[in-house]
């Protein structure tokens, strides 16, 4: 199993000194609220020219898997789908598409058996972003594809679509009209700092974070978004 803190050759010093409650920091200030450059769809890129399902993105992949959920007493990772699991769906077909898969979890025990690549939330119990971080820590691409195990219809077309367009912010997300998936699309590596620094000031939500950085959006008809989502 991975750690967020044991990969040293892939993630850099905590400057911040997020893990050390003896360290102070002043509290972010100021920080002006962007709006997203919004997208429509784009053909992939050159160097990722080829037919779908031929090309291998050069990209970390995230996968979200959270801890266990209260109403099921256990992940909804492993809800049947297909066959198999809707964790284990996700990890076979974006091992596929991408060069390096990892899978992050409050309870990375309860992976270890699919996959070497297992990373513990580097933070317990405290949501999305601090998932997010604790890949970003550990992979070994600048760019990462974040996406939650519960969205098995996400189509290949618009995970290249998204990837494609990974050089135009910071964040670039999934959107349809008004509505913005946060934890669908690329984000970089170069957000470790400020990511840090949101959750060491206690600001570890998802909207407001994406409300300080550069944001592209990608827009895709909302029935995708809607019919690939499980409850």
């Amino acid at each position: 199993m991975l750690s967020a803190l044991n990969r040293s050759a892939h993630s850099p010093l905590l400057s911040s000194s997020l893990y050390d409650s003896q360290e102070s920091r002043d509290a972010l200030a100021g920080r002006k609220r962007t709006s997203p450059t919004l997208l429509e769809p784009v053909a992939p890129t050159a160097h990722q020219s080829l037919p779908l399902g031929q090309s291998q993105l050069a990209m970390t992949c995230i996968i979200l898997c959270g801890g266990k959920s209260k109403r099921m007493g256990r992940s909804k990772a492993f809800l049947p789908f297909k066959g198999t699991s809707l964790v284990e769906n996700m990890m076979d077909r974006m091992q596929e598409l991408f060069a390096e898969v990892l899978l992050v979890s409050n309870n990375s025990e309860d992976f270890e058996h699919l996959s070497p690549h297992v990373v513990r939330d580097i933070i317990p119990n405290r949501g999305p972003l601090v998932g997010i971080l604790s890949g970003l820590l550990v992979a070994q691409h600048q760019h990462c594809f974040v996406m939650p195990c519960d969205m098995p219809l996400v189509s290949e077309e618009n995970v290249r679509s998204i990837a494609a367009a990974k050089q135009q912010a910071s964040a670039v997300l999934y959107s349809c009209q008004d509505l913005r998936e946060p934890l669908l699309g690329v984000y970089s590596r170069e957000l470790i700092d400020s990511i840090e620094e949101a959750i060491f000031n206690g600001r570890d939500g998802m909207a407001d974070f994406l409300d300080t950085i550069s944001i592209a959006e990608v827009n895709f008809p909302c029935t995708a978004l809607r019919s690939s989502q499980l409850p």
